[in-house]
């Protein structure tokens, strides 16, 4: 991770807090979907079972998997989302 200027990521925001606050949002929501892109993908792999019925202690398939997704980071991702102004955030309304 680089070290950004503080004041690139406040463009858009009222102060520094709610600009973290807005990638921290995204960063989770990047998140989930990393994770369920994980999910589908580890749903294809079938564990492959040994002569007696019990799993492997390891399946190839679902480690090279699961390290093409460790590469991902979603805190990074928000952050350049946001450097790039491509975030749209909005208030809830209140009633």
């Amino acid at each position: 991770m680089e070290p950004v200027d503080h004041q690139k990521i406040q463009e858009n925001a009222e102060g520094i807090y709610e600009a973290i606050a807005i990638i921290a949002k995204r960063a989770r929501q990047v998140n989930d979907e990393i994770k369920a892109a994980l999910v589908r993908e580890m749903a294809d792999v079938i564990p492959p079972a040994t002569d007696d019925g019990e799993e492997k202690e390891f399946n190839y398939d679902q480690i090279r998997i699961s390290k093409s997704f460790d590469k991902i980071h979603p805190v990074s991702i928000a952050i350049k989302e946001k450097l790039d102004n491509d975030l749209e955030f909005r208030y809830r309304d209140e009633e």
